[in-house]
């Protein structure tokens, strides 16, 4: 028989394959054979092994637990501070809106203008338009039935921000579209200019002006002399003159502010020039003709001269002719 002392137990096997084990006491604690002992621990080390197991799920359970609650709590904090957020950035957004709405954010266009201009020569007729400004990148017309045109500048000119604007409409041929229908594009009334103010790639506020367009269109002035295609000596000063415009093309009596003058060579202008060689003058409504000094002639040369005459309200009517000068 085989003896050995394990763990504070005396364990004993017999030549028959009887298994003992007893305490320090000598009490039995198993007999029984050596496989059934085996049996019995490797039960005992499953039992205690899916014991420790479930003990440690529980234990991972716990934890998974605590971290979700933990994760629950933080997702709120992190809830609450975004709220808190949010409505901070809506104050600071009403502040700046209020203060968009400021009228120290209003900047003034220098002018706005909505015009009729009517060529009593080809007779045509179409709208014209200009706004200037100290600097804008969009701007809107509204007029008494809504939009009506909208311009926005993009690229890098937009950031550096544009001030003058000058637009002008197809004019088509009376004959193709009567004057009543090319009027009824924009009926009379206040037409607004509102834009966005930028310099230099600043933001300013916004830029605004009216301008009010009447249908009110000037007969085209009756053009006295030179005569049509006549020649005139460069060596002399030339007289220029026309009949003053009383009444409108409705036959209605018309009030006259101004006429423009202009004379210009009957040749394409230089590739890098904007606009023809000649000159440009305005003139009291008083005044029906001017004299052109010989220093601005030139011998053996074709020009075109034309004088608008404009109403109160900005419309205007253009009535032109040619001469030539002797070489």
């Amino acid at each position: 028989m085989a003896v050995a002392v394990l763990a504070g137990a005396i364990v004993s096997m017999t030549t028959s394959g009887v298994f003992a084990q007893t305490n320090n006491n000598g009490d039995d604690l198993y007999k029984g054979s050596l496989i059934d002992r085996i049996l019995a621990q490797q039960e005992s080390s499953s039992s205690n092994g899916d014991k420790e197991e479930c003990e440690e799920v529980e234990d991972e359970k716990d934890e998974g637990d605590a971290n979700e609650k933990d994760e629950e709590e933080d997702a709120d904090e992190q809830e609450d501070e975004e709220g808190d957020a949010d409505e901070k950035d809506d104050e600071e957004c009403v502040v700046e809106d209020g203060e968009s709405n400021n009228s120290s954010d209003i900047v003034p266009l220098k002018e706005s203008k909505l015009i009729i201009e009517h060529n009593d020569k080809d007779k045509d007729t179409g709208f014209q338009g200009f706004f200037d400004s100290e600097g804008w990148n969009s701007m809107t017309i509204i007029g008494p039935n809504g939009q009506v045109l909208e311009f926005e500048a993009n690229g890098k000119l937009a950031d550096l921000g544009l001030t003058e604007l000058f637009f002008e409409t197809v004019e088509p041929e009376n004959a193709e579209v009567p004057i009543d229908e090319v009027l009824e594009t924009l009926p009379e009334g206040q037409y607004t200019f509102r834009g966005t103010s930028i310099e230099l790639g600043e933001f300013n506020g916004t830029t605004t002006g009216t301008a009010t367009l009447t249908h009110d269109i000037p007969r085209g002035p009756e053009l006295l002399t030179p005569a049509e295609d006549e020649e005139v000596s460069a060596d002399e000063d030339l007289l220029v003159d026309w009949q003053p415009v009383t009444e409108t093309i409705d036959g209605d009596p018309v009030k006259i502010i101004a006429y423009q003058l202009i004379v210009e060579k009957d040749e394409e202008p230089h590739p890098n020039m904007i606009g023809k060689m000649g000159l440009s003058i305005y003139l009291p409504a008083d005044v029906t003709e001017m004299r052109i000094p010989h220093e601005f002639l030139e011998p053996g040369t074709d020009y075109e001269w034309e004088v608008l005459a404009i109403e109160e309200s900005g419309n205007q009517s253009i009535n032109s002719s040619a001469f030539s000068t002797s070489d």
